[in-house]
């Protein structure tokens, strides 16, 4: 019986550490699409002003 319980206790571990570690990966994958949509607001934002300041320079002459 000890050793049965043995078995059942590591592969419990094993069970417990893989989900650790897939939360872990997905916690990571989902901040790195968080920082690329950030970087790509910022990029649309800059191209967004610079066309303003070009329309407004093309408006003032």
């Amino acid at each position: 019986m000890n050793f049965l319980e043995e078995k059942l206790n590591k592969i419990m571990k094993a069970i417990v550490s893989f989900k650790r570690y897939f939360s872990l990966d997905k916690f990571i994958y989902r901040t790195y699409a968080l920082l690329f949509i950030d970087f790509l607001w910022q990029q649309m934002i800059l191209i967004e002003n610079k066309f303003i300041n070009k329309v407004l320079d093309n408006w003032s002459k």
